[in-house]
C-alpha cells in the first residue's frame, strides 16, 4: 500500500467503513394474568447451622386444589418486605421491595408464579451474622431453600433466581450449586468480576462506592432506612419481622447477633491485590465471592442467563457483557439500556431524565415464561442481545456483542490539543499539563448507588473547560460508536500511585457537550496481562496481582492504557469527539498522597498517545425516532 494511503487509513475508515446495525427493539410481551389476588405467608426456615432465614411466600390466592407453580427465588440483603404504617397496608405491593424497580412481585404471582423472597442471613429479619458478602454459607442457604421449595405441594419443580445489584450477584452465584430445579437466572445491574469492575476499576480504589454501600447495608441491618429514603419513614416502620409483637425486643436480639457483621469498607481495604488472602477467606482469594470465580461451575449448571445492565450503571455494562460472553448456554441473553444503577431512570443525555419507558417487566416475564413454563413465546427467535443506541434513541438487536462489524478507528493526539487521524511524524512533541488531585466532578455521574443521580455529569461539565482536552475535527458524516473505547497515553508521572482519569464527550456544533463514557488507571496498575485470561472479555485483562504493580521512571514516558466503559452512541454529522484528561475524580476515587503535579503528555513517533474508537458508519445521518 502507498505509505500516504496507509497514513490516511483512519480518516478513510471515518468516511467509508460500513456494516449493518439493524434497528430492532425486543418484541413486546403482555399476556393476560391467569390468577387474581395474592396470598402472603411469612415464616422461618431453619438452616443446617441453626440460622433462621426469614421467608415470604407469595402464591395466587385463587389457586385450584393441587395446582402447581414454577417458583421465583429472590435472596436479598435489603429487606424481603416492609412493615408499613397504618393506613398504608394494602396500598403497596407485598414482598421484595428491591425488585420493585423491575417487576411487581404481585404481578408475577398473578401470572401464575410462586415467589419466595428471603432475607439473607445476618440481615433483614433473619438471624445469624455476616462473615462477608456472598459468603459460602449464604450461597449454601440457596441450596437448602431450593430443596425446601421442590418439596412443597404447590411447586412444579422449576425455579428461577432473580435479583438487582447485590441480589443479582447472589442469584447468579446460586447457579454454581448446580441444583437440578434451577432453570434460569436474571441478574440485573450486577457485577461479574467485582474486584476489577467495582473495587479497583483501572486499579484505582473506589472508596466512595464501597463506603456508601457499607453505610446502606449497616443501616438496613439495624432497621434504619438509608439516608436517601428518610422521607419514607412516613409510611415505613422498617424491617417486616416474621413474628408480630415485641418488635423492640426482637430487633435487639437480632442486633446482638450482628455485632460482628463484616462490611465491605473494612474487608475491601485489606485486599490491595487480587492474589491477597485474608483469614476470612482461608486459602481463597477475593475471586471466591464473585461470579467470575465460579465460571466453570456456573456453566456446568447449564442454565440460561439474562444479563441486564445500563450504559451509566456503575460498571455493570462490563459485568453484564462478561456474563453474556462467558455463558455457554445458547439461550442466554443480554440487555443494555440507557439506564443507571437499578435501571429505574432513563438517562440518555439526549432525552429528559424520566422513569424508563421500556417494559423491563414484560421482557423479564417473557424470559421466565420460556424457561420456567416452556412457553413458545418467540424469545428464542429474537436477537440474543439488545442494546439502546444513544443519540439515535433507538433499540438495536444483534446476535453478538461486541458487534462483529465494528472496526477500530484511531485518533492521535496532535498539535493545538487536537485529535488527528494521522500518527505523529516527529520525535519529540509533548504538551505540558497540570494534573490536580482535588478535582471534584460531583455525585451526578455513573458511580452512585440506589438510583440517586441522573448520570448526566452536570458537575463535571462545569469543570471541563479547566481540564486538559483534545478534540477531533467535526465528523463529515454520521458515525456509530458501539463497543469498548480504549486510549493509550504516554505521560511523565512522578510515582506509581498517580491516577489518570479520562472522559469521552460528544461536542455538538452549538457547543453542547455530552459525556459518552469514562475510564481511569493507576500508574502502578498499568500492566495488561499478556497470558491467558480466566474468562472471555471484550477488552484486555488487567489482572491486579501484587507482582503486576510496577514502579515508574519519573524522567521517562510511562505507557498508561485506559479502558473505557462500553457504550453505543450516534455521533451526528458535524459533531466532534473530545477526550478530557484529569488527575482525580472526587468524591468517588481515592487520591494518592502526592501533591498536584506538572506532567508531560507525549505525542510523537516513539510515544504516540492515542484514542481508539469502535465504530460503524451509520446508515442514516438523522436522529431516529
Amino acid at each position: 500500500m502507498n505509505p500516504n494511503l496507509r497514513r490516511l487509513a483512519p480518516l478513510l475508515l471515518f468516511l467509508f467503513a460500513s456494516g449493518p446495525i439493524f434497528g430492532q427493539a425486543p418484541l413486546p410481551y403482555n399476556p393476560p394474568p391467569t390468577h387474581k389476588k395474592v396470598e402472603v405467608k411469612s415464616f422461618y426456615l431453619e438452616m443446617r447451622d441453626g440460622v433462621q432465614i426469614a421467608v415470604d411466600l407469595l402464591l395466587p390466592k385463587n389457586r385450584q386444589p393441587g395446582e402447581k407453580f414454577p417458583t421465583i427465588l429472590h435472596q436479598t440483603r435489603y429487606w424481603r418486605s416492609l412493615d408499613l404504617r397504618w393506613p398504608f397496608q394494602g396500598f403497596i405491593d407485598a414482598g421484595a421491595p428491591s425488585l420493585w424497580v423491575i417487576a411487581s412481585t404481585e404481578k408475577l404471582v398473578e401470572q401464575g408464579y410462586a415467589v419466595v423472597s428471603v432475607d439473607a442471613r445476618g440481615s433483614g429479619a433473619s438471624s445469624g451474622k455476616r462473615e462477608m458478602e456472598a459468603s459460602k454459607a449464604e450461597i449454601e442457604d440457596a441450596r437448602e431453600i431450593m430443596d425446601w421449595i421442590v418439596g412443597q405441594p404447590w411447586a412444579d419443580g422449576n425455579i428461577g433466581t432473580i435479583g438487582v445489584s447485590y441480589n443479582g450477584w447472589v442469584a447468579l452465584m446460586a447457579a454454581k450449586l448446580q441444583h437440578p430445579a434451577l432453570k434460569c437466572v436474571v441478574p440485573i445491574s450486577t457485577p461479574f468480576d467485582g474486584f476489577r469492575e467495582m473495587v479497583l476499576p483501572g486499579g484505582v480504589y473506589n472508596r466512595f462506592l464501597i463506603d456508601d454501600w457499607t453505610e446502606i447495608c449497616d443501616e438496613m441491618d439495624h432497621d434504619i432506612l438509608p439516608t436517601t429514603l428518610k422521607a419514607k419513614w412516613l409510611y415505613i416502620k422498617g424491617i417486616d419481622l416474621v413474628e408480630k409483637g415485641k418488635r423492640k425486643q426482637q430487633l435487639e436480639d437480632l442486633y446482638a447477633q450482628r455485632q460482628d457483621n463484616q462490611y465491605a469498607d473494612v474487608f475491601m481495604q485489606r485486599l490491595k491485590f487480587r492474589d491477597d488472602t485474608l483469614p476470612e477467606l482461608g486459602a481463597l482469594r477475593i475471586d471466591s465471592i464473585f461470579p467470575a470465580g465460579y465460571l466453570d461451575a456456573i456453566n456446568a449448571a447449564n442454565v440460561p442467563i439474562y444479563a441486564i445492565g445500563g450504559w451509566y450503571d456503575l460498571s455493570c455494562g462490563f459485568g453484564s457483557t462478561r456474563m453474556f460472553l462467558n455463558s455457554t448456554h445458547p439461550e442466554s441473553k443480554l440487555l443494555l439500556g440507557a439506564w443507571h444503577h437499578g435501571t429505574r431512570l432513563r438517562v440518555s443525555p439526549f432525552n429528559e431524565v424520566t422513569p424508563i419507558p421500556f417494559d423491563r417487566y414484560g421482557e423479564i416475564l417473557k424470559f421466565l415464561d420460556r424457561h420456567l413454563k416452556g412457553k413458545d413465546n418467540g424469545i428464542d427467535r429474537e436477537p440474543r442481545a439488545h442494546y439502546y443506541h444513544m443519540g439515535a434513541e433507538a433499540w438495536k438487536g444483534t446476535q453478538q456483542w461486541p458487534l462483529p462489524q465494528q472496526r477500530k478507528q484511531i485518533w492521535y493526539l496532535g498539535e493545538d490539543f487536537s485529535l488527528q487521524p494521522l500518527p505523529p511524524s516527529d520525535a519529540g512533541s509533548a504538551d505540558s499539563c497540570l494534573l490536580e488531585n482535588d478535582t471534584y466532578v460531583g455525585r451526578d455521574g455513573r458511580w452512585e448507588l440506589g438510583g440517586r443521580n441522573t448520570s448526566q455529569y452536570d458537575t463535571f461539565l462545569v469543570r471541563e473547560p479547566e481540564l486538559l482536552q483534545y478534540t477531533t475535527p467535526p465528523a463529515p458524516s454520521a458515525l456509530d460508536i458501539s463497543g469498548f473505547p480504549q486510549a493509550t497515553l504516554y505521560m511523565k508521572v512522578p510515582n506509581a500511585q498517580i491516577n489518570v482519569f479520562v472522559y469521552l464527550e460528544d461536542i455538538a456544533p452549538d457547543g453542547t457537550r455530552r459525556v459518552v463514557s469514562q475510564g481511569q488507571v493507576k500508574a502502578g496498575f498499568r500492566k495488561l496481562h499478556q497470558g491467558a485470561a480466566p474468562y472471555a472479555d471484550a477488552v484486555p485483562y488487567r489482572r491486579l496481582y501484587r507482582e503486576d504493580f510496577l514502579p515508574v521512571d519519573p524522567d521517562a514516558a510511562t505507557e498508561l492504557p485506559i479502558l473505557f466503559h462500553p457504550t453505543s452512541w450516534r455521533l451526528e454529522k458535524g459533531h466532534a469527539v473530545r477526550m478530557v484528561i484529569c488527575g482525580s475524580d472526587l468524591p468517588h476515587f481515592e487520591v494518592p498522597g502526592a501533591p498536584n503535579y506538572e506532567s508531560l503528555i507525549f505525542r510523537n513517533q516513539n510515544a504516540a498517545s492515542r484514542l481508539e474508537l469502535p465504530v460503524v458508519i451509520a446508515p442514516v445521518s438523522s436522529r431516529e425516532k
